[in-house]
């Protein structure tokens, strides 16, 4: 390994990964470049998820950072997912044997003279064997909240398709199709999948590689859009984006009632909205950076609000009453409490596993609800705005 790849596995090139984005804001490639990377929980939660799940799969030792029973089970539920695909498979393929080819290995796309134009890491590579074919099943796994494109629009995963086939070409295999699936186990149904014969892989190489030639142009356009700038990192300082939010502060036309505007002018409004929010949000994030390494005069980081929680309520019941006990009973206490549901969920569906192995987090939840239903009450959030297919 080269020292440049020490620090960017992906040599400066696209990824995969960002092709849903490039392919609707190419200039976003360069800019983000010149920013830093941000974390967030999910994204450390993803990359835990994605370890884990490659020592499902190869069978070592898992020997990283413990994961909840939630978590166990999300990841379970990915590996059920898989086997839904393989049952798919195998159903269109009598005799199907899977053979694990590799897990999380980034690859690059190269033309004939060596030269690589984009990279892409997948997350389980599966050789198909058939008693009169063969194929290649790549899966990449989706452990957020949002459904993303699916297996059949999902510009990553077509832009790992050339991947797989060149991978198959430098191991002078030949094999008749490549299986491509999203795996979202946070997402109810079955897993997304996508089959490409040789015309659809020579189209996906056309497409990913234009993309990618698309996005090193040092000129290219910027587009801003919710979608394009939903995870972008330099939307703080895209002029672009700037001009949207400023687009989106001055919406209202001559008309001041917002029943006066059309459905078009209010669903522009919906989005400019979004995409000002998350602009809002990533300038806030860097402006407080700044702030915290002192290269903004005239202001600083306020301390943060230091909170207390009792972590042992029962040692904590047990020294007041020791203290107080004619005020601080069982029941006085016990109405300064709050139930962490959460937790209790954790809990109880821990309980619910060891009586019953085939327990879901689902089904201890709901029978814990229904049990409780008497001591406590249920609210429910008001909905969010799904966009749903015309």
């Amino acid at each position: 390994m080269d020292i440049l790849s020490a620090y960017d596995p992906r040599q400066g090139l696209p990824s995969a990964s960002a092709f849903g984005r490039l392919a609707l804001c190419p200039g976003s490639f360069t800019m983000e470049k010149a920013c830093p990377d941000e974390s967030s929980d999910a994204a450390s939660e993803g990359t835990l998820l994605h370890a884990y799940m490659e020592q499902l799969l190869t069978g070592e030792p898992w020997e990283g950072t413990p994961l909840t029973a939630e978590q166990v089970e999300l990841c379970e539920r990915a590996m059920r997912l898989l086997d839904g695909v393989k049952e798919m498979i195998e159903r269109d393929n009598p005799g199907a044997v899977f053979h694990l080819v590799s897990t999380e290995e980034r690859v690059f796309y190269r033309n004939l003279f060596g030269t690589a134009y984009y990279s892409g890491q997948w997350d389980a590579l599966f050789e198909v064997n058939c008693p009169d074919s063969s194929f290649m099943m790549v899966a990449d796994w989706k452990f957020g909240r949002v459904e993303v494109d699916s297996a059949e629009a999902n510009r990553q995963l077509e832009a790992l398709v050339p991947l797989v086939a060149q991978k198959e070409h430098n191991d002078n295999a030949i094999h008749q199709g490549i299986y491509a699936a999203i795996i979202q186990p946070r997402v109810a149904g079955p897993a997304s999948v996508a089959f490409y014969d040789a015309e659809a892989i020579d189209q996906a190489e056309q497409r990913s590689l234009a993309v990618a030639k698309a996005a090193m142009d040092p000129d290219a356009p910027r587009y801003c859009s919710e979608e394009a700038c939903r995870y972008c990192r330099a939307k703080a300082v895209c002029h672009e984006a700037a001009a949207m939010v400023q687009q989106a502060a001055l919406i209202a036309t001559d008309r001041d009632k917002w029943e006066l505007f059309s459905p078009d002018e209010k669903i522009q409004a919906y989005r400019l909205a979004k995409t000002a929010k998350k602009w809002a949000a990533a300038a806030e994030y860097r402006f407080e950076q700044d702030v915290a390494a002192g290269l903004i005069p005239g202001f600083e980081m306020g301390p943060g609000r230091t909170s207390f929680t009792v972590t042992d309520p029962s040692g904590a019941f047990s020294a007041l009453n020791a203290e107080f006990p004619e005020v601080v009973t069982a029941e006085a206490f016990a109405g300064c409490c709050k139930v962490g549901i959460t937790e209790l969920d954790k809990l109880v569906h821990e309980a619910c596993k060891a009586a019953n192995p085939k327990a879901t987090t689902k089904s201890s939840r709901e029978w814990l609800r229904q049990l409780l239903a008497e001591y406590g009450e249920s609210k429910t959030t008001k909905g969010s705005v799904k966009e749903i297919g015309q």
